[in-house]
Formats: C-alpha cells, sequence, structure tokens
C-alpha cells in the first residue's frame, strides 16, 4: 500500500539489459520470454527522454560515439532531436508510426533502430526474436499483437497480491 523508489530499480527492467536480464527479470514475475517480447511492443507507443538514450549516442564528454548496434542512417536523426547536454529533449519510442498502438515497434527492431537497447536485445535470444520476426511475415495483422498484448497485460496484473497491494484510479492516491 506504498510506493517506495527504492523498489522501483530493482524491479523494472533497465533500458541497458540483455536479454538474459530481462528474461530473468519476467521470470521472477511469472511471465515468460514470450511475455517479455510481447510487452516491449509496448514502446511502440510513448516517448523517451533523450537523457535515456545519450550513451548510444555520445561518449562521456559529449563527442559523437554512436553504439554499433543502433541503425546508422536513424542515428543521426537521434542526434539532431537529442543534443548531448539537453535535460527536456524527448524522442518518440517509434518511428514509423509513434501515435498508433500497433507492431511497427518490432520492424524499428530488425532495422537496429530500436530506441533502447534491451529492445534491440529481443532479436539475441531464439524465443523472442521469433516473436518479434513473426509480425514481419507476409498476413501479419494488429490484431494478433493486440490480443497478445492483452494477454500478457492480463499476466502481469496477476503479479499484484490484492491482499498487499492495489491497482490505483490515480497513482498518487490510494483508492478509497
Amino acid at each position: 500500500m506504498i510506493s517506495l523508489a527504492s523498489q522501483v530499480s530493482v524491479n523494472l527492467p533497465h533500458t541497458s539489459d540483455t536479454v538474459s536480464q530481462l528474461a530473468a527479470n519476467f521470470a521472477s514475475k511469472g511471465l515468460s520470454k514470450t511475455d517479455l517480447a510481447v510487452l516491449s511492443g509496448g514502446h511502440t507507443f510513448g516517448i523517451s527522454h533523450c537523457s535515456t538514450i545519450r550513451s548510444r549516442l555520445y561518449n562521456s564528454t559529449g563527442g559523437i560515439s554512436i553504439d554499433p548496434t543502433l541503425n546508422s542512417t536513424y542515428a543521426p536523426i537521434l542526434i539532431s532531436l537529442c543534443p548531448f547536454n539537453s535535460t527536456t529533449a524527448n524522442v518518440s519510442l517509434d518511428r514509423i508510426t509513434p501515435n498508433v498502438f500497433d507492431f511497427n515497434y518490432y520492424v524499428d527492431i530488425v532495422q537496429n533502430a530500436a530506441l533502447f537497447h534491451s529492445d534491440g536485445a529481443l532479436l539475441n535470444d531464439s524465443t523472442t526474436s521469433a516473436y518479434v520476426l513473426g509480425h514481419l511475415l507476409p498476413g501479419s495483422t494488429a490484431v494478433r499483437f493486440l490480443v497478445d498484448f492483452a494477454n500478457s497485460m492480463l499476466k502481469m496484473s496477476n503479479i499484484l497480491n490484492p491482499a498487499t497491494g492495489q491497482v490505483r484510479k490515480n497513482c498518487a492516491v490510494l483508492n478509497s
């Protein structure tokens, strides 16, 4: 019934995690590698603070140092959107359809244009890679992703123990 910032970093995946680290984090909560790939697809919508991806674009002194796993034509665009010292710049998580909840973020992953290293890492595991690549096959539809996402979200909601916590209507206030 209380929220502690100290519990966040140990329970949430990090954008620099490897697929093994991500899978272990998800497994500790009863979620599978497929759930990992599905829920990562949630990055199809929203924005990230540029500070989250700074290390993929710059070295510690602000010199250009592009992560070699990042798409070489996308990196300069990110650099233009995310100046080294900016504390307020943001960038869309999905470069193709940033305002639509769909499976195009998987296209970004395959094209090495995922913002987060952790999303690109999904290609380094046979289970997560199969899920990502499956959305690029002819005939793949958004319906499959939406159904999978809903099912994985339901599984994730079961992590919460109703006896010791609650899903809040307003994150800052306990439900009455």
